[in-house]
């Protein structure tokens, strides 16, 4: 026993750690749309309407891949989607590193276009699935440490995409190298997943019973914590079909009758909340035709209270990180240092030092979460970001008269030349309220 609990933790945390190799693909990508995409922009003669449909395709088709993510994980498992992202991560990276310099403005935005829009599939898919695995295969008393590890995952790829992005400035803006680096890390996801188990919660939810307790053998440090924990998933399979039987939904799951019977004697869902009279007949409805989870089933759960309150709770804490505006300061960091009066140079650098702002946002909530909770740790991230942004919109008014779009980056690109000490004054106020930025709201991402 003492010998397979020492080698517990190396391999769940080089099961995470290769899953989380998808998240730090997702923010490398941004890191490297905010530098190197301005030489693209450059080298191709790249119109803004055209630049700003290549960055925000890969937000686009992220939300198509988290719609797609949903039917591969419940009909297929957690193991293929990963491995679909990695390819669609490769695929990606090396369509966009491998576009010839021969080819004009249409040719290339389309290619670039095909290339971001797989990589958006890939964030999406990713995004959804990678923390669904760990959670599942990490032992309980690890989950939350672990998880925490994909926000890290994040920003550590957007500080390297900068480091990369500052390296590739000063060797003649290597536009390609940049990109095509995302290779690397995305083979190693794809190779070593390969070799890594199917979620045992996945398993005994689809009756592969045997095979999911064999996974749990070799994840846990002995046959008394695997015991106990196929006990609770059993309970938490039950607990969840029980809840679609009381909402007039179809088993999601190979539950047998005699489970079903069991769910029966235990609490759910109160009658009432699907607006039913009856519960479904439990017999008759454990030998239904099985129907993975969709979207479809949410108007269902919708019309129970509870989980009603939990959705919209979810659903504005992640509008309210979207919608505050930091993707935009992290897509289109380097045009506005330079629409601040920057040179290139500087301008990487600086949006360098933002990602690394960020990562301190993250290391910092990782050692206070548990201390400030979660709810103070998010009021926290509030104060820094609200005062930050306006701040960072009234410099940018101050500068111009009014308020710019990072749109019009080439604009200013053609005539930060001719910028004054004053404005390079007012554009160091603007880096570093910046930086307070990235701090903030990594403090708010890293809940």
């Amino acid at each position: 026993m003492d010998k397979q609990s020492a080698a517990e933790p190396p391999r769940v945390l080089l099961l995470t750690c290769i899953s989380a190799i998808s998240f730090f693909l997702f923010g490398y990508d941004t890191g490297v749309v905010s530098g190197a995409f301005e030489w693209v922009r450059d080298d191709y003669d790249l119109s803004d309407v055209a630049y700003e449909a290549l960055v925000a395709s890969t937000t686009a088709s992220a939300a198509l891949g988290a719609l797609v993510a949903a039917g591969l994980n419940e009909r297929y498992g957690r193991k293929p989607a990963i491995l679909v992202a990695a390819v669609l991560f490769a695929a990606g990276s090396a369509l966009m590193a491998s576009l010839p310099s021969s080819f004009g403005a249409t040719p290339a935005f389309y290619v670039l276009l095909t290339g971001r829009v797989l990589l958006g599939v890939a964030i999406g898919i990713a995004t959804v699935t990678v923390p669904m695995y760990i959670s599942e295969a990490a032992p309980p008393e690890r989950r939350g440490f672990l998880l925490v590890l994909n926000d890290l995952s994040v920003v550590t790829g957007q500080f390297i995409a900068g480091l990369v992005n500052v390296g590739m400035d000063r060797a003649g803006q290597l536009w390609r190298v940049s990109v095509g680096l995302a290779l690397v890390p995305g083979a190693v996801q794809l190779v070593g997943f390969v070799f890594l188990p199917e979620s045992p919660r996945w398993l005994f939810s689809n009756g592969n019973n045997e095979e999911g307790r064999s996974v749990l053998m070799s994840l846990r440090s002995s046959a008394a914590a695997v015991e106990e924990e196929v006990e609770a998933i059993r309970e938490e399979v039950q607990a969840v079909q029980r809840a679609r039987r009381r909402l007039g939904l179809p088993p999601s799951s190979r539950v047998s009758i005699a489970s079903a019977i069991d769910m029966s004697n235990g609490h759910g869902l109160e009658t009432e909340a699907n607006g039913a009279d009856e519960v479904p007949d439990t017999a008759a409805w454990a030998e239904q035709d099985v129907r993975p989870a969709s979207l479809a089933d949410l108007s269902a759960y919708w019309k129970h209270l509870p989980a009603r309150r939990a959705m919209t709770l979810g659903i504005v804490l992640m509008a309210m990180n979207q919608f505050a505006g930091i993707n935009t300061v992290m897509y289109y960091s380097v045009a506005m240092m330079e629409m601040a009066g920057f040179d290139d140079n500087k301008a990487v650098i600086i949006a360098c030092a933002c990602d690394f702002a960020q990562m301190v946002g993250v290391l910092y909530s990782l050692f206070r979460m548990d201390v400030d909770g979660r709810r103070h740790l998010a009021l926290q991230s509030t104060l820094l970001v609200a005062p930050t942004l306006l701040m960072l919109s009234i410099s940018f008014w101050i500068h111009s008269g009014k308020l710019p779009s990072a749109a019009r980056a080439s604009a200013f690109h053609s005539t930060k030349a001719r910028r004054s000490e004053q404005d390079g004054c007012r554009s160091w106020r603007s880096c570093s309220i910046s930086l307070l930025l990235g701090l903030g709201f990594r403090e708010s991402r890293g809940r």
